[in-house]
């Protein structure tokens, strides 16, 4: 598939993001992981969606907690590689439950398909709100979509 570049792989966009704290250590190094990872709900067992995984920290994190599965979406190949790098470090045995798909937000709604529990998308809520047929609309009865904002720490 032929896709619109996404800023994160245009080089000197990304020269810049992968130099921040948060895209080399990871987790501890956003400021609103604490307040985020605090709204999840258990991920023992669950299958779980990443919308916008970038460097597929929240997937790695899912797989750590006992998910089921991790799928991570995001439009950079950028993202993606460094992803699929790290992905690479879990033990073997959980290699396969984590897989990662480049995909424009804008094509999200025929991937999910009624087939998640969980779902992390940090930093989306704007595609959300002006999408008419919301991705949430799509998961299986009782799933939880957790959703926070980095910029103002609300929580939906």
């Amino acid at each position: 598939m032929s896709f619109s570049k996404s800023q994160y792989d245009q080089p000197a966009f990304y020269s810049e993001y992968k130099q921040l704290d948060r895209s080399q250590v990871g987790l501890q190094a956003a400021g609103e992981w604490p307040s985020f990872q605090s709204m999840l709900p258990s991920l023992q067992g669950k299958k779980c969606l990443d919308i916008g995984c970038g460097c597929g920290w929240h997937c790695l994190y899912a797989i750590s907690q006992g998910a089921a599965s991790v799928l991570g979406i995001d439009h950079s190949q950028n993202m993606l590689q460094v992803a699929r790098e790290k992905s690479r470090c879990l033990p073997l045995a959980d290699q396969d439950r984590v897989q990662y798909l480049q995909l424009p937000m804008e094509q999200l709604t025929e991937w999910l398909n009624k087939l998640l529990d969980c779902s992390n998308r940090a930093g989306i809520s704007a595609f959300l709100l002006n999408t008419p047929s919301t991705p949430h609309k799509a998961f299986r009865p009782g799933a939880r979509m957790t959703k926070y904002e980095s910029f103002t720490g609300q929580q939906d």
